[in-house]
């Protein structure tokens, strides 16, 4: 098979009732799309140290989760991930570790 017959094949199998976008799967990706900036944003803050972070967005609803250094940086987080365009609730779950806890490894 060609290229030219093989996207022309594509193109018009992506025609096809099955391949067009629900309002389900358009939701999905308008929340991936939230997830990664979220993402993005919380890694690349200077203010912000989370460990095992983990977020995860149903219907502009943002879950955000991890292990925190000190409880105040959770309004910081939670007013940073607010930002991002179509997030209409932020709901927390942390674990607050002192700095300390990290410089013993071994349990001391």
């Amino acid at each position: 098979m060609s290229v030219e017959t093989a996207a022309r094949f594509i193109a018009e199998v992506s025609q096809q009732e099955e391949y067009r976008p629900t309002a389900e799967s358009l939701q999905t990706m308008k929340d991936l799309t939230i997830t990664a900036r979220v993402q993005a944003l919380l890694v690349t803050s200077p203010d912000i140290r989370i460990s095992n972070l983990e977020v995860q967005t149903n219907c502009g609803e943002v879950y955000v989760s991890g292990m925190l250094v000190a409880a105040g940086l959770e309004k910081i987080i939670i007013d940073t991930v607010k930002t991002v365009p179509d997030v209409t609730v932020v709901k927390t779950y942390f674990v607050v570790t002192p700095p300390e806890q990290y410089a013993y490894a071994d349990g001391r």
